[in-house]
Order: C-alpha cells, then sequence, then structure tokens
C-alpha cells in the first residue's frame, strides 16, 4: 500500500506555487518591457514625422520668383 507522506505534498504544492508566481512575474516583465518598446517606437516615429514636416516646410519657398 502506497502512503502518503504530508510533509512531502506540502512542500511539493508549496514549490509549484513559488513557480507559478515566477513565472507571472516575468510574464509581466517581458510585457511592460514590450510595451515600452512600442511606445518609444511611436515616439521615434512622430519625431521623424516632424523632421520631415519641419524640412518640408522650409523648402517649400518657390526657387524662382516671377
Amino acid at each position: 500500500m502506497y502512503q502518503i507522506n504530508p510533509t512531502e505534498v506540502w512542500r511539493e504544492r508549496h514549490l509549484a506555487l513559488l513557480r507559478e508566481a515566477e513565472e507571472r512575474r516575468l510574464a509581466r516583465r517581458l510585457r511592460r518591457a514590450r510595451s515600452r518598446r512600442s511606445s518609444q517606437t511611436g515616439s521615434r516615429r512622430a519625431a521623424g514625422l516632424g523632421r520631415v514636416v519641419a524640412s518640408w516646410g522650409r523648402t517649400n519657398v518657390p526657387f524662382f520668383r516671377a
């Protein structure tokens, strides 16, 4: 007959919960890093667009005046 040791069962459950909590923390860090990276990419795009608009405004003057 197989006997269950309550201490071992409790320890296994405890380790499983610790692993699960660590995985959640890691997933949260990865999501946070991914969202920061995507928001920085958006600001870079906006900065690049701003430069294009600014340079277009400067070159929008006709070369020859009639």
